[in-house]
């Protein structure tokens, strides 16, 4: 191919990429705020994969501090 036509190519990419980046930010700006409204008494969400367990406040057993990890937690020993 010659330059004229590799150039010619390139300029016409950045047009098409520059109307889909107008469609993008006008799909954007039309977007309502709330895509997925949470139903009534259905609990907290959930992200999948622990989060929810991960950071949730475990209750505490009187004769351990908050501090000590849970067994799922702690390093393991290497040997």
């Amino acid at each position: 191919m010659t330059q004229k036509k590799l150039l010619g190519m390139i300029g016409d990419l950045i047009d098409m990429l520059k109307k889909k980046e107008h469609e993008i930010d006008y799909l954007k700006s039309n977007q309502s705020i709330e895509m997925f409204p949470r139903r009534r008494n259905q609990g907290p969400l959930t992200f999948g994969h622990g989060y929810d367990r991960q950071n949730a406040d475990v209750p505490t057993p009187k004769n351990r501090s908050k501090k000590t990890a849970l067994s799922s937690h702690k390093k393991k020993n290497k040997n």
